[in-house]
């Protein structure tokens, strides 16, 4: 292996352990500068301004329901009893013995 500082990991190079990113730090102070806003409430007040275009409210509306709504559970798949089957193996030669199989 070459030591020509091409690639791979350096020592005390990146984000100290523990450290909070820029966005991290974007995110509390915004919090901190406005300590009643409520982000669905927001969205919600862009779905009904009939001054913003449509394609926004949409997209508005479709991003609250993420957090109003809880996603649809799958059902579970309901199991479909089959008939017992009768399957024969039928030889053209009539030196073979048929063979039946059922189940």
């Amino acid at each position: 292996m070459s030591n020509n500082n091409w690639g791979g990991s350096r020592p005390n190079s990146g984000r100290p352990n523990g450290s909070k990113t820029m966005l991290t730090q974007m995110r509390e102070q915004v919090a901190l500068d406005h300590p009643n806003f409520n982000p669905i409430s927001w969205l919600l007040s862009v779905v009904q301004d009939e001054d913003v275009p449509i394609n926004v409210r949409v997209q508005a509306c479709n991003n609250a329901c993420k957090y109003l709504y809880p996603p649809e559970a799958k059902p579970e798949e309901e199991l479909v009893e089959l008939p017992p089957m009768r399957i024969s193996f039928v030889s053209t030669e009539d030196e073979r013995p048929t063979t039946t199989i059922e189940g």
